[in-house]
């Protein structure tokens, strides 16, 4: 069972807009700013593929990487009456740049070097659809230390042309823009302590 101390886990910066936070991992190894209006997500114990609060971290399937050592979830009642499920972010630690290449390759693009903000990352943007379901991932994949990690931004969606018209507004182009944005930023400003 893991446990996510989010007292020990994060500071105000006094740099940062106040309505940002700081995030430090429990191993001290990394941080990241975040917004304030993010939802934390945690794990059922015992249940690696449930995570609460439900409505914010779980789609048809979870929204946060089963080994998460952090999964923040965008607010959903902002896109109350859209086809938006959910969206969320997680960071886990991964063995090797390359693990479970097999199963990417079957719905990832080819993986792209890049550059966030100082951090080299191995990234790839990955489409899945099933049963009227819709999942958008983007993977950023960087070692430091000894150690690798993979950020893992999701956000899920059901198939607009399944409703009746009116039913649901389309989650459109600016709507992808914000909320992939808000949560991109974690990623933006990741930044190793050791």
């Amino acid at each position: 069972m893991r446990w996510l101390f989010i007292a020990a886990g994060f500071a105000l910066s006094p740099a940062a807009p106040a309505a940002d936070s700081i995030y430090i991992s429990p191993d001290g190894a990394f941080q990241f700013r975040f917004s304030r209006s993010l939802a934390w997500c945690h794990e059922v114990a015992g249940d690696r593929n449930r995570w609460e609060p439900s409505s914010l971290c779980m789609s048809h399937e979870p929204m946060c990487h089963e080994h998460a050592i952090a999964c923040l979830a965008y607010p959903g009642n902002e896109y109350k009456g859209y086809n938006f499920v959910a969206a969320a972010l997680s960071i886990s630690r991964i063995t090797a740049l390359n693990e479970g290449e097999d199963d990417l390759a079957r719905y990832c693009h080819s993986p792209e070097p890049r550059i966030e903000h100082g951090v080299k990352f191995v990234t790839r943007k990955c489409v899945e659809g099933a049963l009227g379901s819709y999942y958008y991932t983007e993977l950023y994949r960087t070692c430091h230390g000894g150690a690798c990690y993979e950020l893992d931004l999701t956000i899920a969606t059901t198939e607009y042309s399944n409703y009746h018209p009116g039913a649901v507004k389309e989650f459109k182009a600016g709507e992808w823009k914000n909320v992939t944005g808000r949560l991109k930023r974690m990623v933006d400003t990741l930044q190793f302590l050791k």
